[in-house]
């Protein structure tokens, strides 16, 4: 990857006061005046995600069937987000919504893999959307996308294989656990596979009397299949399930120097997208074209690509600062790139500046 400069200024005008921030960063620049890979990652990880398959003719969004178990999981174990799948999830003889639904997952973590490689999955799936799950992990299997996924939940499962520890009844019990799925015997290998039974990863619960996952017979109503979300005990056992396999992981513990990075590619963010905003306006509003608007702005690069601001800028920067109280702390640390934050308001010049790869130094001047 190319090693390049990026500099971003943004100015806001807020009441009387005049922000400029300038951010220079010694990364791989991918565009010239794009964000850098890095940035937009450090954005963009999670320590895990689960990723959520709604049943047949479920309106998009969560599934009501996990709203609880969602909610409860992310509220205790730090650091998650929630995915929905993206799926037609109609009711198709054919499958060919849940073949959409399975290319999703697979590259909801695959692609997060590419971005995030420590991050870790969980996949939540009820009714056709568990028959997306599994056929997501048979097609993921002996892969890093199935390495990285912690726990698999689903409910009312069409493809429930007889006899597995993995399966529960809405209790906890074992009362469905020999039933077998509706439709596993119209594919067989579509059914939850003997390794990943015997991982400790999944959780299969099945409702007693769901015709669903026990199968057509005298004891089944129907009825049972909607009632997963409502019953709170089946929102309890798959909450506690997911929270112990995603609590006490970390997978990624960011640094000081990381957590610095983090804000300050937020901050790029907001800041690129402020610029753009004013850009456009403050050109109609002078006609001036993009080389003197940067001209004005007064910025230029030295050869060794420390970011100088024009003189009418440093002069009353110095000047305040003369007249000012002066305050330094200074922390070391280690940490790839050079980032500088400078922010003058109403005259008080404040610096974050943090060198990767040698040491770090966090100052603030007033």
């Amino acid at each position: 990857m190319t090693c390049g400069l990026l500099m971003l200024v943004s100015n806001l005008i807020m009441g009387q006061k005049s922000w400029t921030l300038v951010l220079v960063v010694l990364v791989g620049v991918i565009s010239s005046g794009g964000l850098s890979a890095e940035a937009r990652r450090f954005r963009l990880c999670h320590n895990y995600v689960l990723i959520s398959a709604r049943g047949t003719r479920e309106t998009a969004g969560p599934s009501l069937g996990f709203t609880d178990m969602i909610r409860l999981t992310l509220a205790k174990a730090p650091g998650g987000i929630e995915y929905d799948v993206r799926y037609p999830a109609k009711g198709d003889i054919t499958q060919l919504t849940t073949l959409i639904g399975v290319a999703d997952i697979r590259r909801r973590i695959e692609q997060g893999l590419a971005l995030c490689p420590k991050q870790q999955y969980a996949i939540l799936g009820y009714s056709q959307g568990a028959t997306a799950s599994l056929a997501a992990l048979r097609e993921m299997r002996g892969s890093e996308a199935e390495r990285a996924i912690r726990a698999v939940v689903l409910l009312g499962n069409p493809y429930q294989v007889p006899g597995q520890s993995s399966t529960v009844d809405e209790l906890g019990g074992s009362s469905t656990r020999n039933r077998t799925g509706a439709l596993l015997k119209l594919v067989p290998s579509i059914g939850l596979s003997a390794e990943w039974d015997a991982s400790g990863k999944v959780l299969n619960i099945c409702y007693g009397g769901d015709p669903i996952c026990s199968g057509y017979g005298p004891d089944t109503q129907g009825k049972e299949h909607v009632l997963y979300g409502f019953t709170e005990s089946v929102q309890y056992i798959g909450a506690k399930f997911l929270i112990d396999r995603l609590k006490g992981y970390r997978p990624y513990v960011p640094s000081k120097a990381e957590e610095l990075t983090r804000l300050i590619a937020e901050v790029v963010l907001w800041a690129a997208a402020a610029k753009e905003r004013g850009r456009g306006r403050g050109r109609e509003r002078e006609g001036m074209s993009e080389e003197e608007e940067k001209k004005n702005q007064g910025l230029t690069l030295s050869p060794v690509g420390e970011a100088v601001v024009a003189s009418p800028l440093r002069e009353e920067a110095q000047r305040k600062r003369v007249d000012g109280r002066l305050g330094m702390y200074e922390m070391a640390m280690g940490a790839m790139a050079v980032w500088r934050w400078e922010v003058v308001v109403d005259g008080r010049l404040g610096m974050y500046e943090m060198a990767m790869g040698a040491m770090a130094v966090w100052r603030w001047e007033v």
